[in-house]
């Protein structure tokens, strides 16, 4: 009896398990996509690092130094929808994880960037570490 409660329930957690989609994007660093953008390109990537949005400037940036130094080369333009850019804005100056299709065909502003994020699906804020 007690085999064939275990049995039921490996059949429904691998009945459960089938259903959800496999995650689609490649979990990549914003300095691969920087030094290597052909490889990337036209593929959905999940990247983390330090988000700043300003007019003409919405950049992921690999540190937020990056940003306050102004080291545009350690950068990824942002194509952020309009529709979605309001509910963006709030996580502003913030690490966060994106997840988006890159693309080296966008370059952002004056084309100073080896590519862009776009189609964004998902922007959260990347947590602090527990020390």
């Amino acid at each position: 009896m007690k085999s064939l409660k275990n049995l039921s329930v490996i059949l429904l957690l691998l009945t459960m398990s089938a259903r959800v989609p496999a995650l689609a994007s490649q979990s990549v660093s914003l300095t691969q996509l920087m030094v290597t953008p052909e490889r990337y390109d036209g593929k959905e990537v999940y990247v983390v690092g330090f988000m700043h949005l300003e007019f003409e400037g919405d950049v992921l940036y690999t540190y937020r130094e990056d940003w306050a130094q102004n080291l545009i080369s350690n950068g990824i333009w942002l194509d952020v929808d309009s529709k979605k850019y309001e509910q963006t804005l709030k996580l502003n100056n913030n690490y966060v994880v994106i997840e988006g299709t890159f693309t080296t065909k966008m370059k952002g502003h004056f084309g100073m960037y080896s590519g862009a994020i776009t189609n964004i699906v998902r922007v959260n804020k990347w947590g602090k570490p527990k020390r």
